[in-house]
């Protein structure tokens, strides 16, 4: 079965089970990503993405549903979800630092009341801080900005 495929048949699945928020295609995300990015680099206002991987077993499908059931109750309306990737659900919040992405993140996993193992995230930031201030940075887990570029792309 093809990425494509999985990730249809995973839509399919979250909109039969009544979930209320409508997320974008991996296909769909990656080019609201692409635009967020380009306005970004137009205008230098920061965005995060917050990446959920919630695998893609049938139990995982059930925290899917929940996921997106609690993202769709916490986001804005300027905020934009779809499939990251296969398993992975993901959040874009323009003008949000890494620091909001994460409270966000984490405030959404302690409400689901799943331990850090049953549901893990990932937060990127861009523009980077290192561009942002010119210099050099430690590495952290707040912000891989060529890693973020890369895989829109993709």
């Amino acid at each position: 079965m093809t990425t494509k495929n999985i990730v249809k048949n995973l839509c399919a699945l979250l909109k039969n089970k009544g979930t209320s928020l409508n997320i974008y295609s991996t296909k769909d995300f990656h080019a609201i990503l692409n635009r967020e990015r380009s306005r970004s680099d137009r205008t230098n206002h920061k965005f995060s993405l917050i990446v959920f991987d919630i695998g893609v077993s049938d139990k995982d499908m059930a925290l899917a549903r929940h996921l997106v059931d609690k993202i769709n109750s916490r986001v804005r309306v300027s905020d934009d979800v779809g499939w990251f990737d296969k398993g992975k659900i993901a959040a874009l919040l323009p003008d949000t630092s890494s620091q909001g992405a994460w409270m966000l993140a984490d405030m959404i996993r302690t409400e689901l009341k799943v331990s850090p193992s049953t549901l893990t995230f990932t937060v990127y930031s861009y523009p980077s801080q290192k561009r942002l201030a010119g210099n050099r940075h430690p590495e952290s887990s707040r912000l891989n900005e060529d890693k973020v570029i890369n895989v829109a792309k993709e």
